[in-house]
């Protein structure tokens, strides 16, 4: 059987910085990001377009898939779908030339397709629960009309909500976000 090659994080991050296509950090290991559906895209953009103005009112900033953020307890580094900051982000100081590594999210959300779910709803989700500033993780599906929020209470504890029809809504940082604006003009063929 052949052994794979690891690379360490600083090699990553070396590659990472001067590569034309993301790719994320498992424990040494290297996985290219596929493109994403225009379901996926559309969510995206719908995302923004709600957010945008109440998080900013909010006094936090929204930052998107380019913004790369490393899971310190979990040797990772990945690229979430959005990622809102309440407070001043901060900076790994392994930060290499035109690429700033992220450390405390306040909220990540990520839009799951067939390829990333179950990734996302596990090892990604363990790895996010052990971020100190995290206190939401809301996941979108992209092949039906679904909204999976985690919100940790006041105890630290996560609860979860899920909502799955049109006239539901979903919170984040305050802002309610309908399930039908959500999905406004999202195909699922």
């Amino acid at each position: 059987m052949p052994t794979k090659t690891l690379l360490s994080a600083t090699a990553y991050l070396e590659r990472e910085a001067q590569a034309e296509h993301k790719s994320e950090y498992y424990e040494g290991e290297i996985v290219s990001m596929a493109g994403a559906s225009l379901a996926h895209n559309r969510i995206i953009w719908n995302l923004n377009r709600l957010l945008i103005s109440c998080i900013d009112a909010a006094g936090c900033e929204m930052y998107s898939s380019d913004a790369l953020l490393k899971l310190v307890d979990c040797d990772r580094y990945v690229y979430p779908d959005l990622m809102i900051f309440c407070d001043e982000p901060a900076l790994d100081t392994e930060k290499q030339r035109g690429l700033d590594v992220l450390l405390n999210p306040t909220v990540i959300i990520e839009v799951m397709s067939p390829s990333t779910a179950e990734r996302d709803r596990g090892e990604k989700m363990k790895c996010y629960f052990q971020i100190s500033s995290l206190q939401q993780y809301l996941l979108l599906d992209s092949e039906k009309v679904e909204a999976i929020s985690y919100d940790k209470n006041q105890a630290g504890e996560w609860v979860v909500h899920y909502a799955n029809l049109l006239e539901e809504a979903v919170k984040v940082k305050g802002c309610e976000l309908s399930l039908e604006e959500l999905y406004l003009k999202v195909n699922f063929s």
